[in-house]
């Protein structure tokens, strides 16, 4: 399927657990900082896809797979 245009580059290849967001002295969102935390990459695959188990999760798997443009969402 077709990728929406502007969502491929939306979507995040990474996560980065933090408990805080960096601030500035002037309470701004401190960029260089987090720019410096540690990546966690996540690839998705075969054996970490984990499917719909409710009808509530299918219909909420439908919906995003809709507004990501993919077929699969877990």
């Amino acid at each position: 399927p077709e990728t929406p245009i502007g969502t491929g580059y939306m979507i995040p290849y990474a996560l980065v657990p933090i408990e805080t967001i960096p601030l500035t002295p002037n309470g701004k969102i401190d960029r260089r900082a987090l720019s410096q935390l540690s990546v966690i990459s996540y690839q998705l695959s075969e054996d970490t896809f984990v499917a719909p188990r409710t009808p509530e999760e299918e219909l909420l798997a439908g919906i995003w797979a809709e507004v990501l443009g993919v077929e699969k969402v877990g």
